[in-house]
């Protein structure tokens, strides 16, 4: 869910008024589920004699953030795991590195930096995918913010958390779009008379936009966290085409060279017995091993190199992210 101006790919803002997602389940029956995010940035955390400094990877979270997205939790129940105010998920790389092979439930963290505030580990959850848009090591209940409350006092003034609905099956979007800006209208009146007042330009009535989740991985609004970039996927894509189209043709090339000897070759075989779909069979027979040998060859020489390719791309490839039958559709 993203509130936008109208312009929206040149004004976007990923951040809503806290007050906003209770507001939708109650207004809107095609609302199934709302989870509102607030990540914490750089924090220091201190696991029994240790402290350790996290960057960017905790988050504040409503309390079905595991009901709604299908991270799997190693400990912990989805649908209670972040019931509780004091009851934080951590992953499975933190738990390791807070409390090491113990069983990290129950286990208590703080956090000096903020009051000393602390936390008793409900759950451990798989270490989030690294193609992920979302990155988190640490999930925290939301009512659990010091801000939440004196947010939730300011209404539709205090634009802080990323929203994300989860719609009901069956839900016609764009009539619901067309509902939602209907309703911005009355519910942000207020918000945008006092902008137009207090600003020299003049500013244009406010839009509630949905945008899909996945389109919404595409985009780097800020505070989103990880997303893709689609110049370089695109860069990428069109560079594997070209290498492929020079393979093809090299290939053709060094068929057309051999193609004098081949004519001798069929000529002896025919000489001797052979008839032309033997011949046909035999050579078709002959390509398609040398294809298939190279296949395997560059999958190997693939999964070798792909650690440095994601280096220099900047990105966490794994072939992993494929099933094996994907994988064995592309290779056939």
């Amino acid at each position: 869910f993203s509130f936008m101006m109208k312009d929206a790919e040149k004004k976007n803002m990923v951040v809503t008024p806290p007050i906003l997602a209770e507001d939708l389940k109650r207004n809107f029956p095609e609302v199934e589920n709302a989870i509102r995010l607030g990540g914490l940035g750089d924090e220091i955390v201190r696991a029994g004699n240790q402290s350790f400094k996290e960057k960017d990877n905790i988050t504040y979270a409503d309390a079905d953030f595991f009901k709604v997205f299908n991270f799997p939790l190693i400990y912990g129940n989805a649908s209670t795991v972040l019931s509780e105010q004091n009851k934080v998920v951590i992953s499975k790389r933190l738990a390791k590195k807070y409390f090491g092979n113990e069983n990290p439930v129950g286990k208590v963290i703080s956090f000096p930096n903020d009051n000393n505030m602390l936390f008793t580990v409900g759950g451990v959850s798989e270490n989030f995918p690294a193609n992920s848009s979302l990155q988190y090591d640490m999930v925290i209940p939301i009512h659990a913010d010091p801000d939440y409350k004196e947010r939730l006092k300011n209404g539709i003034n205090s634009f802080s958390h990323p929203l994300i609905l989860k719609l009901k099956a069956g839900t016609d979007v764009a009539k619901f779009n067309a509902k939602l800006n209907v309703f911005a209208k009355t519910y942000f009146k207020s918000l945008v008379e006092s902008m137009q007042k207090n600003n020299a330009n003049k500013v244009e009535d406010m839009q509630l936009y949905l945008r899909p989740f996945a389109d919404a991985h595409y985009n780097q609004s800020g505070p989103w966290g990880h997303y893709t970039g689609l110049q370089p996927t695109s860069q990428l894509i069109c560079l594997t085409f070209v290498i492929l189209f020079t393979t093809c043709l090299n290939s053709i090339l060094l068929m057309l060279t051999s193609t004098m000897s081949r004519s001798q070759d069929v000529g002896v075989r025919k000489t001797i017995g052979a008839g032309r779909l033997q011949i046909i069979l035999q050579y078709y027979t002959e390509t398609q091993l040398l294809a298939f040998i190279s296949v395997l060859v560059g999958l190997l020489i693939a999964s070798l190199c792909l650690p440095f390719f994601s280096s220099i791309t900047g990105s966490q490839l794994q072939l992993a992210y494929f099933s094996f039958g994907q994988i064995a559709l592309l290779l056939f």
